[in-house]
């Protein structure tokens, strides 16, 4: 079990790790200090059908942070991705980051977005649709498009009980995803970053 790894790498790394930041970086933490290199972050990952999780452990002198991620292969031009840390709060209080990357024109550039272009179709194929007005922000050289956390719970269960997704905006061409392997991928990641499945499957 991924708990037992984690025990384990802590207790290789307490006598090692000394003067250590933890700086905060979106849903991820990054861990820097003269010991790093005695303590490097391991990376799991899991496919299944069209998803793809992955959670990367990272031990410090205190705990072991593990970031998850859960990533679908879809044939457009937005990325998805749905994160989550066993140190954050998780469900049913808050339901995992939903967030997609989307490089438009000059690589690495902010774009320029009015409101109206921040209003999102989900359109499922059943012939149901959530409307989302996405966040939107600029990290790390990537123009980042966040649902609503208020939103989360219900996107999440909606892509739990469908087999098809198509992501719809006016700036951008239509995006499809499959959910073949969502569900699975989603129980892996809560099993990974101890978080509980309630409210969506």
């Amino acid at each position: 079990m991924i708990i037992e790894e984690l025990h384990n790498i802590q207790l290789k790394t307490q006598k090692t790790l000394r003067h250590v930041a933890v700086i905060g970086l979106s849903a991820t933490t990054l861990l820097i200090g003269s010991s790093l290199s005695h303590a490097e972050g391991k990376t799991k990952t899991w496919d299944h059908k069209d998803w793809t999780v992955t959670a990367i452990i990272q031990p410090s002198n205190q705990d072991v942070r593990v970031i998850c991620d859960l990533q679908g292969k879809n044939s457009g031009l937005l990325h998805m991705q749905i994160s989550q840390s066993n140190g954050d709060a998780g469900p049913p209080d808050i339901y995992p980051e939903i967030a997609f990357t989307r490089t438009l024109g000059v690589t690495g550039q902010p774009m320029a977005l009015a409101d109206e272009d921040l209003q999102f179709i989900f359109a499922f194929d059943n012939k149901t649709s959530i409307p989302v007005q996405m966040t939107w922000d600029f990290e790390d050289g990537r123009n980042v498009f966040k649902v609503p956390s208020a939103q989360s719970q219900e996107l999440l269960r909606a892509m739990a009980l469908r087999n098809m997704l198509e992501i719809q905006n006016t700036i951008f061409t239509n995006t499809r995803l499959s959910l073949a392997g969502f569900s699975a991928g989603y129980r892996k990641m809560a099993d990974w970053c101890s978080f509980s499945i309630e409210g969506v499957l």
